[in-house]
C-alpha cells in the first residue's frame, strides 16, 4: 500500500514539474517575441514628392518588430535612387507605398531639377559635335540662319545647357552611330528661345569642358554685323530679365 502510494507520489510531482517546464518554455517564448527588433530606414528631413532619394536622405534605426508598418522597406538599395511619391516626414519609416515604382523612378521626368525642364532639338553629326555629347556634358546652343537681307548670320542663344540624353540609333551591322535628338535640360525661360529659335534656322550644340560654369556676353557674328534689323527677329542669349521684342513677337534681353 505504501509503495503504491509512492509511486503515486512520484508521478504526480513528475506531471507537476512537465506541466511546469511546459508553461516556463511558453512564457519565454511569449517574452522572447516581444523582445524581437528590426532595423529599418527613416527620413532625416522631409522629401517632397519628385525628390529622388540618396544615402545621405536616410538613416537607420532599430524598432521593435511588433511596430514595424506594412510595407517596410529592409533593404537600403531598394530604397536609394528611388523617387518619393508621396510626402514623407522627419523620421518617417520609409515603406514602398511612399515611392514610385523602380521602373517609373527612374525616368527622365526623376531627373530634371524643381523649375527646370527637358528640351529636345534635332542634330545631325555636325550639329551634335561628332557624338561627343553625351548625357551628362554641358553644351552650348547656337543658331545659324540668314538675316532679312539674306545675310548668314550665328548666334549663341543658350549657355551652359546639360545634356540629358541623346537618341541612339544603330546601323544595319548593328554598329551604333550619332543619335537624331539630344535632350538638353533648360530653364522655362531658354525653352521659349529654344522654341522660337529652331523656326529661325540651325541650331547646333557647342561642347563645353564640364568644369567651365561661366556665361560671358557674346556679340552675333554677320557678313553684315547687325542683326537687329526691320522685319528679322532676334534671338539674344539670355542673360536675366528679359522684354519683348517690339512686334516680332521674340523675347530678347
Amino acid at each position: 500500500m505504501k509503495d503504491r502510494r509512492l509511486l503515486v507520489a512520484i508521478v504526480g510531482a513528475a506531471l507537476v514539474a512537465v506541466l511546469v517546464v511546459i508553461f516556463s518554455a511558453i512564457l519565454l517564448g511569449s517574452n522572447s517575441s516581444g523582445d524581437k527588433t528590426i532595423v529599418v530606414s527613416v527620413a532625416i528631413e522631409g522629401m517632397a514628392p519628385g525628390k529622388k532619394i540618396t544615402a545621405t536622405d536616410i538613416k537607420q534605426i532599430t524598432i521593435p518588430q511588433e511596430k514595424m508598418p506594412a510595407g517596410v522597406l529592409i533593404d537600403v538599395g531598394s530604397i536609394i535612387n528611388r523617387t518619393v511619391k508621396d510626402h514623407i516626414n522627419p523620421g518617417d519609416v520609409i515603406v514602398e507605398s511612399k515611392l514610385f515604382a523602380n521602373s517609373l523612378g527612374g525616368n527622365l521626368a526623376s531627373d530634371i531639377p524643381v523649375g527646370q525642364r527637358a528640351f529636345t532639338i534635332a542634330i545631325n553629326e555636325v550639329s551634335g559635335v561628332g557624338g561627343f555629347a553625351s548625357p551628362g556634358s554641358y553644351v552650348d546652343v547656337m543658331l545659324s540662319g540668314k538675316d532679312a537681307y539674306g545675310q548668314p548670320y550665328s548666334k549663341i542663344i543658350v549657355q551652359h545647357a546639360k545634356v540629358l540624353a541623346i537618341s541612339q540609333l544603330r546601323t544595319e551591322d548593328g554598329s551604333p552611330k550619332i543619335g537624331n535628338s539630344a535632350t538638353l535640360q533648360v530653364s522655362p525661360q531658354e525653352v521659349q528661345q529654344l522654341d522660337v529659335a529652331r523656326t529661325l534656322g540651325t541650331l547646333t550644340l557647342v561642347l563645353r569642358n564640364i568644369a567651365d560654369q561661366k556665361t560671358s556676353s557674346v556679340s552675333p557674328t554677320s557678313n553684315r554685323g547687325n542683326l537687329d534689323v526691320p522685319g528679322q527677329a532676334a534671338v539674344e542669349v539670355i542673360r536675366g530679365s528679359m522684354t519683348a521684342d517690339g512686334q516680332s513677337g521674340v523675347q530678347r534681353q
